[in-house]
């Protein structure tokens, strides 16, 4: 390990998650032509995914996409997505396909609930979306008796690492420095427990305002601390979306949100909606009729909108090509929104922090 922390990443602090080039890159493939192909799958494979190969796996996900209507250059562009090299500790892979070839890949530190590949008139984006809002720029610090060890993970997948030998002051220094750098809202610092309270104490006035610091003194592997992390983005998303579920209801009674299909379509449409809160179910049979344009919307055939597809798929287009947010919601049942469909409208967003 060398003495010398690696040179600071030169770039701005990472971006909101709306802004990041992944969800740029999602409104770029709205605007390709479909049919789309979307393919979820596990990197690591099991027994319930069909066998640890993810080749194997992807040969019968290539016929059952062609026999459903998958241009060649879109089964190819996923082929290729595939076979590339993956982030080491990353679970699952998400392969969005345009029609043209044109793709869009993402990972998650988690396994996929299943595996699904289908060829629908649009992506399917929302269990990927789930995943964008999962993410957070974070550091894990693992503090040895001699090295400190960082890894950065950037809301777009980027992961860096940095080892370095400082006392305890330069340390909080370095840390702090790292965690203005990627614009850090959470840092995890594990390692020997009689380092991590003096650590602690001096990251606590190190760390900019908007950065949580959370320890773990019972893990003892970086893979456990990689894991802990999964855990704690996972709760710190499900906090927001709670957040922003009371926001909706509580403006709901002000005029300020809107629930159920027609009325969200009706503020998708007019420009009125500000946050879209949508739950996707595999078993969702619901539709809607979509035009040309990204707010023609209609919950039958109009002249305009002529072109039938899955609800979640076209209040998602609608959102992501209007510059609307979107948080994926679980199913609420009746304590949540009509249809577990609903828009923030008039200002009343929330924004995307952990």
């Amino acid at each position: 390990m060398s003495n010398t922390l690696h040179q600071l990443p030169p770039q701005a602090p990472v971006p909101s998650p709306r802004l990041t080039s992944k969800l740029a890159r999602l409104t770029q493939l709205h605007r390709r032509p479909g049919p789309f192909a979307s393919v979820y799958m596990s990197l690591r494979g099991s027994d319930g995914f069909g066998g640890t190969d993810v080749a194997d796996r992807w040969h019968v996900f290539n016929e059952k996409l062609a026999q459903q209507g998958a241009t060649m250059e879109s089964l190819r562009s996923v082929e290729r997505r595939l076979s590339a090299e993956h982030p080491s500790d990353s679970q699952a892979i998400a392969v969005l396909a345009a029609q043209d070839g044109m793709s869009l890949v993402d990972y998650d530190l988690e396994l996929p609930g299943r595996e699904t590949a289908s060829v629908s008139p649009l992506p399917s984006a929302g269990l990927l979306l789930e995943w964008q809002q999962r993410k957070i720029p974070t550091l894990l610090v693992w503090q040895g008796s001699r090295q400190t060890a960082i890894e950065t993970y950037a809301i777009e997948g980027l992961k860096r690492h940095y080892s370095f030998s400082h006392s305890p002051a330069e340390t909080i220094k370095v840390i702090g420095k790292l965690a203005t750098a990627v614009g850090a809202q959470l840092v995890m610092l594990a390692g020997q427990v009689s380092h991590l309270k003096e650590m602690s104490d001096g990251l606590i006035h190190g760390l900019p305002l908007t950065c949580r610091l959370v320890t773990e003194p019972d893990v003892a592997t970086r893979d456990q601390l990689t894991q802990a992390m999964v855990r704690v983005l996972g709760v710190g998303s499900a906090g927001v979306t709670l957040r922003h579920l009371r926001e909706q209801r509580f403006l709901a009674t002000h005029g300020a949100a809107v629930e159920g299909i027609g009325a969200t379509i009706q503020a998708l449409r007019g420009g009125d909606a500000e946050v879209l809160l949508i739950h996707e179910c595999p078993r969702d049979l619901r539709t809607v009729w979509i035009g040309d344009l990204p707010r023609q919307l209609s919950e039958t055939r109009t002249q305009t909108c002529t072109r039938e597809v899955a609800l979640v798929d076209g209040l998602l287009r609608a959102s992501i090509l209007s510059g609307t947010s979107v948080r994926m919601i679980p199913a609420t049942g009746p304590s949540g929104p009509m249809d577990d469909v609903a828009a923030v409208t008039l200002g009343g967003g929330l924004p995307d922090f952990y």
